[in-house]
């Protein structure tokens, strides 16, 4: 249960510092170029 808890808080920081990153350096709507390079950069 413990390592279950620390996995989810994990991922709540890395999605956290993902979001803030995106939020930073906004694309214009529907020219989201380096939004969809970084999405694919962090997947992989």
């Amino acid at each position: 249960m413990q390592l279950l808890l620390e996995q989810s808080l994990e991922l709540a920081s890395w999605l956290t510092r993902i979001r803030r990153l995106l939020h930073q350096h906004p694309d214009l709507a529907f020219q989201e170029r380096v939004t969809a390079r970084r999405a694919v950069e962090k997947l992989h």
